[in-house]
């Protein structure tokens, strides 16, 4: 069974305890400080490192889950995510247009009910890992065109960051409210989703607000096989390549009738 559980969902009840510090997405608007985040904004730093150019955020998924019933043994464990990201735009710091970094780093912490206590194909937690680590999930530059309808990415790249996102999957624990198990479990290591992502560049192109294309190669093992632990990015003979490519679609929603 292969240890991919998928980042993309959030937290919901499954006896489970969460709490989080919100983390912007890399590619959004820094949030509002004051109200969107635990910690606030830092005495007015956090504005300030953004009108810069810097975004700096920590995010933090706690849960506590319980088996009470089948499975493999009955019993409670406790996991944590630990999520720290920095968002550079190189256009206010250095004059290179239209240009962004992001590196993310997470560190795992916890037990493995699943894989001692439950048995699923999928799992039962998306931070649920199998070895606790710290690692670089994220690392890459990106450059935009004419005003961001072209993109291109290169660098560690996590494709559950950008593929298969839907807003309904937010509110969701479980593995499957992310990534499908038929992309998710397969690979030597798993593709490059939560917890190890592969090396890679992504092309975008969006027309309109309303929809876009993006397609992305990647290396097609992530990681190091023999060693989860830690940040290793290897380009062996044999690995294969992830070819993935996505049509979105963004309608607007239909406005309700006023009331008479």
């Amino acid at each position: 069974m292969k240890g991919v559980w998928n980042r993309t969902t959030r937290n919901a009840a499954l006896l489970a305890a969460g709490f989080g510090l919100a983390m912007p997405c890399a590619a959004e608007e820094a949030p509002n400080w004051k109200e969107d985040t635990l910690t606030g904004d830092w005495n007015g730093a956090r504005a300030r490192w953004s009108e810069a150019g810097v975004d700096l955020s920590i995010g933090l998924k706690a849960d506590v889950l319980s088996n009470r019933s089948g499975g493999i043994a009955r019993g409670t464990r406790y996991m944590d995510h630990w999520d720290f990201g920095l968002k550079a735009d190189l256009d206010k710091l250095w004059g290179w247009s239209g240009t962004t970094a992001f590196i993310e780093v997470i560190s795992n912490h916890g037990g493995r009910l699943n894989e001692t206590h439950v048995g699923s194909f999928n799992g039962v937690d998306n931070i649920e890992v199998g070895k606790v680590t710290t690692k670089f999930f994220s690392a890459w530059i990106e450059k935009s065109w004419d005003e961001g309808r072209y993109a291109l990415l290169a660098g560690l790249f996590p494709v559950d960051s950008e593929y298969f996102l839907t807003d309904a999957t937010a509110v969701f624990l479980h593995p499957t409210g992310g990534t499908p198990a038929e992309i998710a479990q397969t690979g030597q290591n798993g593709p490059s989703v939560f917890p190890t992502s592969s090396f890679g560049v992504r092309a975008k192109w969006q027309p309109n607000p309303k929809a876009y294309v993006q397609a992305a190669l990647l290396d097609g093992v992530p990681g190091d096989p023999n060693n989860p632990k830690g940040t290793h990015i290897q380009f062996n003979r044999g690995d294969g390549t992830l070819a993935i490519a996505e049509l979105g679609l963004r309608p607007e929603a239909v406005a309700e009738p006023e009331a008479a």
